[in-house]
């Protein structure tokens, strides 16, 4: 009969033995965990929109706010498809420790990265089909849209959801012309949401994985 080594036992007892336990993630922060400079693809520029909103004038923050309420979407889930500037303001005003937002610009091509840590501030429609057209009212003018899932995967991202979100009809001049598209993503990472909106489908994918990969591996 073969003598086992004491190496080979104390191998077979080393890999028998219990593990530590991982240490325990900090909670996610909508401030500390949101992308940065750093985060932005080549030749884009970072804008931090809570420090911008820091520094405007407390009463045209209110009047932003007030005018975004004017807005209704039929079907009222698929507001979250087809967002503007003063979305982000608003959900910032109503929402300062809880909800981050970071602009990256790169000519006429912007995308906007959120970062939330109640989750019914960025909801989402749960069944895209249910959106597959849809249209913005605001103060009776009404904008239609068109709506196109995308195939997007990344690790750690739970319900990730991912949309080509097209205008059809531009009864607002001011959401683009008909024909323009948006990509839109959308997911939970350890009770967090993560959410980015981009004219740019490259740009959304490399942001939305390092936005989730940034919570995830916090």
């Amino acid at each position: 009969m073969k003598k086992i080594s004491f190496i080979l036992i104390a191998a077979l007892l080393s890999g028998c033995s219990q593990q530590e336990p991982a240490a325990p993630k900090p909670p996610v922060s909508a401030h500390d965990h949101i992308l940065a400079a750093e985060d932005a693809p080549e030749g884009y520029e970072y804008s931090n929109i809570n420090e911008l909103m820091s520094t405007e004038d407390q009463g045209l923050t209110e009047d932003l706010v007030s005018s975004d309420s004017e807005k209704t979407t039929t079907p009222e889930q698929c507001a979250p498809l087809a967002t503007s500037a003063m979305d982000f303001i608003a959900k910032i005003y109503k929402n300062p420790d809880t909800f981050s937002a970071a602009d990256f610009s790169a000519g006429d091509i912007n995308a906007t990265v959120s970062l939330s840590t109640n989750p019914e501030t960025l909801p989402f429609p749960a069944d895209l089909a249910e959106c597959a057209s849809f249209s913005n009212d605001v103060s009776g003018i009404v904008s239609d849209y068109s709506t196109t899932p995308l195939d997007m995967q990344i690790e750690g991202a739970e319900n990730l959801q991912a949309a080509k979100v097209t205008i059809e009809n531009a009864g607002n001049p001011l959401v683009g012309e008909p024909g323009e598209s948006e990509f839109v993503a959308h997911a939970l990472v350890d009770d967090a949401v993560v959410s980015v909106s981009s004219h740019d489908e490259q740009a959304l994918r490399q942001l939305m994985k390092k936005q989730v990969n940034k919570v995830a591996n916090r």
